[in-house]
């Protein structure tokens, strides 16, 4: 027992302490909704997200005006022969509120001349800011927003696609956008956490969104702000904010504390049911809604996600041999007199 004791004590005198605690260290605090969130660190070599069980990149892109069927023609091309398979796509427009900084850009230089420029454009920006929230007519809702287009590609970390891949990928995504005129920029940890804040606590000014991110705690944890409060019912999510955040404006180099309204935001989820087998790209200007019928004008900001996923091509071609047997033994049967949809599927 004396030997095992010395030996102990040097191996501590060596490499530090042994003691263990008894018991792990219990979670503190309720379930955040930052738990959901996959992201944890960011490769600057590579500019990827390292995710819990994906790797990807994150691009920013402007929204398409004016696409015809050469535009549909490239998109389909790239997503052909540009894309391997495993790998997942996610699209995402948001009808942002946060018209603030666009709004600022536009005043500022009228304001600087000063005299009656300067006047109206002040009271140009009020009115304008204003329809963040209220509709500017008042037969049909027209609001002011900032449409945001956020793509997103990445591959499972056990697959076989690689950093290197993904950064093929998105250099071929870039020379496709470039083609078809349309900006886009990379978007890393800051980025993503401003926008994420952007669409959980939406304001018009967004004042307080982060400049830089610690490289010490994962992304996840950044992304949610602290005074974030979540309630969960079946039908929708509320989150409600502080009231009284930074609004933008600073005093003696300090910034000025505001009564920031709305705080409290009622969120709602709806998928498609069925989707249109062909779609145009000119058609995508009827998701920020339509300028004749107002019953297809959103009142409120919304957000479209699109998701595509390649398959492995192997497990793609076995579960099609399944699906081709059961159907055709399904036709072949006696009730498929009562179920004329099988011989559609049969020949699908």
């Amino acid at each position: 027992m004396a030997s095992h004791g010395f030996w102990d004590r040097f191996l501590d005198m060596l490499f530090g302490e042994s003691a263990h605690p008894e018991a792990e260290r219990p979670v503190l605090g309720a379930p955040m909704l930052s738990n959901w969130l996959p992201y944890r660190s960011y490769d600057k070599k590579h500019g990827l997200f390292i995710n819990t069980d994906s790797l990807g990149f994150i691009l920013e892109l402007a929204p398409m005006m004016g696409a015809d069927e050469r535009s549909g023609e490239l998109l389909t091309q790239f997503l052909s022969d540009a894309v391997p398979s495993g790998c997942e796509i996610q699209l995402i427009h948001w009808q942002s509120p946060s018209v603030g900084e666009r709004i600022a850009d536009w005043v500022m230089p009228r304001v600087v001349a000063k005299g009656v420029y300067g006047r109206a454009a002040m009271h140009r920006a009020r009115w304008l800011r204003r329809a963040a929230w209220m509709s500017i007519s008042r037969d049909a809702p027209f609001y002011l927003r900032n449409t945001r287009v956020i793509l997103s590609v990445g591959a499972r970390l056990s697959g076989p696609i690689g950093a290197d891949t993904l950064a093929s990928v998105r250099d071929s995504l870039h020379g496709t956008l470039q083609s078809l005129s349309i900006p886009a920029r990379d978007m890393g940890p800051v980025e993503l956490i401003a926008f994420l804040d952007d669409f959980l606590c939406p304001a018009v000014d967004n004042a307080d969104k982060p400049e830089h991110y610690s490289e010490l705690d994962p992304i996840n944890v950044q992304c949610v702000r602290r005074d974030l409060e979540t309630q969960v019912t079946p039908d929708r999510i509320v989150l409600q904010t502080e009231r009284f955040r930074p609004t933008g404006e600073r005093q003696d180099g300090a910034p000025v504390i505001g009564e920031v309204v709305p705080d409290k935001f009622d969120w709602r989820f709806f998928s498609v049911r069925n989707l249109p087998k062909q779609w145009a790209p000119w058609d995508v200007q009827k998701i920020i809604g339509d300028v004749i019928n107002d019953k297809l004008r959103f009142g409120c900001n919304v957000m479209t996600v699109l998701g595509l996923v390649y398959q492995d091509e192997e497990a793609v071609a076995s579960r099609a041999g399944l699906k081709v047997m059961r159907t055709t033994s399904l036709a072949d049967s006696r009730s498929a007199r009562f179920l004329p949809q099988l011989s559609e599927q049969r020949d699908e």
